[in-house]
């Protein structure tokens, strides 16, 4: 399955601009996060824009409430790795 197009934005804002534009233009939009999934979930199969967010990879740790924010681009193991550091 070959999408029409594929955009990686590095912002949220970027990716609210590009879901717009789809939206407006009833355009398929295919998320696709670090490609490791095995159920074939980000597949054009009706064409479409495939967004990659891979390069959404901001972390905000709020300790006080232990309330983590991370980016879709972050793998697990990252993740896991940045709370280790911190002691969690």
């Amino acid at each position: 399955f070959k999408p029409w197009a594929v955009c990686c934005p590095t912002s949220v804002e970027e990716v609210q601009r590009v879901v717009t534009l789809c939206s407006e233009l009833r355009i398929p939009v295919v998320p696709r996060g670090a490609g490791t999934g095995l159920e074939g979930g980000a597949l054009a199969v009706r064409g479409g824009v495939v967004v990659d967010v891979m390069n959404l990879r901001h972390f905000d740790l709020q300790s006080d409430d232990l309330v983590l924010t991370c980016g879709p681009g972050l793998f697990k193991l990252e993740v896991n790795k940045m709370l280790e550091e911190r002691g969690l």
